[in-house]
């Protein structure tokens, strides 16, 4: 269950530019499917509130099928924080797993000192923050206030564990058909050595290039893919 969470949120953009968009949405809910090889493991409910210059995001995933005789409770993922002209700079993120709360974990944002505090399994780590990181809730809504998406993507994250630099490519413009309605879409995949675990991205371009489509390599060597089953922006 820990990798059937909202998979990205990119910083960073290197290339073509797009007319500038409209401003960014003040509500959004969204809901998720989630599969493995072909089968439902999980439903991953999501609510992003922007209030002012403050943002909140909420994410439940739950366990379906064959998956929850085995996984009991649910995820839950908060991340909140502040809305400047470079999108959303997070302050706290939270992971709060019910069923196992020694598991549980958070990071806080000190942006005037560039140091990000994580804590998790009783730990207290330290890193420098990059400008422009994201948690991995909120990476996803970072897209909502990005205006150029060029053939190249550059960011930094947080899981709440350790803080990593990624890049990403532009695989092409496709057309997605989900249970949501289809998207035109822009494609985008990780770059990875040979035996690396990766992850691809698909932007809806007529919703605010909100992240209809998301596949991720897992450790068992199966893929999980995330699909929108429902979308509301406003």
């Amino acid at each position: 269950m820990k990798a059937v969470l909202s998979l990205l949120g990119l910083f960073g953009v290197l290339g073509l530019s797009h007319p500038a968009a409209a401003a960014p949405p003040r509500h959004i809910v969204a809901t998720y499917s989630l599969t493995a090889a072909g089968q439902p493991v999980a439903i991953d409910q999501e609510t992003f509130t922007r209030t002012g210059a403050r943002y909140r995001i909420e994410s439940i995933t739950r366990a379906v099928g064959l998956l929850a005789l085995f996984q009991k409770g649910s995820i839950r993922l908060t991340s909140a924080g502040t809305v400047t002209a470079s999108g959303l700079e997070p302050l706290r993120f939270e992971e709060d797993r019910g069923a196992d709360p020694r598991r549980a974990l958070s990071a806080s944002f000190d942006w005037p000192t560039q140091r990000l505090t994580m804590r998790y399994d009783g730990k207290t780590e330290h890193a420098r923050l990059v400008p422009g990181t994201q948690d991995r809730l909120s990476r996803m809504y970072q897209f909502l206030f990005m205006r150029h998406f060029g053939p190249r993507l550059r960011f930094a994250m947080t899981s709440g564990r350790s803080l990593e630099r990624y890049s990403c490519h532009l695989v092409g413009r496709e057309r997605l058909a989900t249970p949501a309605g289809t998207f035109e879409t822009l494609h985008y995949a990780k770059d990875r050595a040979p035996g690396e675990r990766g992850f691809d991205v698909w932007l809806a371009t007529t919703q605010a290039h909100f992240p209809v489509q998301v596949e991720m390599d897992q450790s068992d060597g199966m893929r999980l893919r995330q699909t929108i089953t429902r979308l509301s922006i406003r």
